[in-house]
């Protein structure tokens, strides 16, 4: 996530707990074109995949046919490596989305809260003077 935050992109994370329909919706109510997921996640509403582990000759013609890019976790990472141009990060503002959290929308479809850099910047002061304050 504060990867992505980072590079000026919002995460919104996906529960199996929401159920296939609202992970569904996410995907597209969200915009989502990029998913970080475990090889049984694999879903036909994205541009590119990311798999936590290897990823198959089968799965990368899956892929394929599906109009999709697939990477393994490995071959993700080494993307950067293989890239010439520097990337610059955009300047971070509070008021800027950090994430997109959605709830289980239980009166209906699921419904998406923004949660800004100052929210998280507020939730870790607040950690944090609480961890100050314990005795050990």
């Amino acid at each position: 996530m504060h990867a992505c935050n980072a590079h000026g992109l919002h995460c919104v994370p996906l529960y199996d707990t929401l159920g296939a329909g609202a992970v569904k919706y996410i995907i597209c109510h969200a915009e989502i074109s990029i998913i970080f997921a475990e090889k049984s996640k694999i879903s036909e509403y994205l541009k590119t995949l990311v798999s936590f582990s290897t990823v198959t000759n089968d799965q990368k013609l899956q892929a394929e046919n599906c109009g999709l890019e697939i990477y393994s976790w490995d071959e993700f990472l080494q993307l950067s490596k293989q890239s010439k141009d520097r990337v610059e990060l955009p300047l971070k503002l509070r008021s800027d989305i950090c994430t997109i959290m959605y709830r289980s929308g239980t009166t209906g479809e699921p419904k998406g809260v923004m949660i800004t850099n100052e929210s998280i910047l507020s939730i870790l002061c607040g950690v944090n003077h609480h961890l100050d304050n314990m005795s050990e």
